[in-house]
């Protein structure tokens, strides 16, 4: 599954170009609606902490599951939420 323009599939590279602008983040996000979003909670980045609360804004995507922090697994330090588009047909 692509996304539907390239611009939108690094969510933390996508806030920086536009220079942390909340408000063009969200109009990129509802212009080009991907199925997926995956929100990784590293927290180390600046602008990450805000997608969360950025995406929710949009009112259009739901959270769908949790990743959560595992040490006992490779990468498991990278732990987040996945939000999947409300109107997804999930037939």
């Amino acid at each position: 599954m692509l996304p539907p323009n390239y611009l939108i599939t690094d969510l933390r590279d996508l806030f920086s170009i536009l220079n942390f602008n909340e408000a063009l983040f969200i109009k990129k996000i509802k212009e080009y609606q991907p199925t997926l979003l995956i929100v990784i909670a590293d927290g180390t980045i600046r602008g990450e902490s805000e997608l969360p609360r950025l995406i929710k804004e949009t009112k259009l995507y739901e959270k769908i599951a949790i990743i959560p922090y595992s040490e006992s697994i490779d990468y498991g330090w990278k732990h987040g939420s996945i939000y999947r588009l409300k109107t997804f047909n999930k037939e």
